[in-house]
């Protein structure tokens, strides 16, 4: 199966705010200290897979029994985890995903990695035309969505060395 990037969709922002809403209400879960919508579809103009990735920052993931209590409710299931974050994916009625949690601690460097390409991409127009420009390069190249992940790794590392005036490992 191919790669499917998309230019940038305004609804983006719509779909993440409607489930943010939707997460916010059926969870009283103080161990929840932030919701974020992250991945390249918060960046306004990059191509983007159409799946919806949100970021929530946990006090610790002693929480997570409530907190995928409450994703199980809306439809979320199990994708990826990992010692730092657990993902959980919303899948439309052809099994298609739509929306992507990633559970991560709340200032963990994988929390802070996230806000922080992001919001570079977000204000660095030349950095955002580089990481379009190799997306959709890569997108062409591959069908494995893991080995199309790998390969951007080098340049978000790039990115991230920027970060702390270049101490970031």
């Amino acid at each position: 199966m191919s790669i499917v990037l998309v230019e940038h969709r305004a609804e983006w922002e719509c779909l993440f705010e409607s489930m943010k809403a939707k997460i916010v209400s059926l969870t009283q879960n103080a161990s929840i200290v932030d919701i974020q919508h992250v991945g390249s579809t918060a960046v306004e103009g990059l191509y983007a897979k159409p799946i919806v990735d949100i970021a929530i920052g946990l006090r610790s993931f002693a929480a997570l029994p409530d907190v995928l209590s409450v994703l199980d409710q809306i439809g979320y299931v199990p994708w990826h985890s990992a010692s730092d974050r657990i993902t959980v994916q919303l899948r439309d009625n052809e099994d298609v995903g739509i929306h992507q949690v990633h559970l991560v601690i709340h200032n963990s460097s994988r929390c802070i990695d996230q806000l922080y390409f992001r919001d570079y991409l977000r204000t660095n127009e030349q950095a955002k035309n580089e990481y379009a420009k190799l997306k959709l390069a890569l997108a062409a190249k591959h069908t494995d969505t893991r080995i199309y992940s790998e390969e951007k790794t080098p340049f978000i590392r790039d990115v991230l060395k920027n970060r702390d005036g270049g101490n970031q490992q």
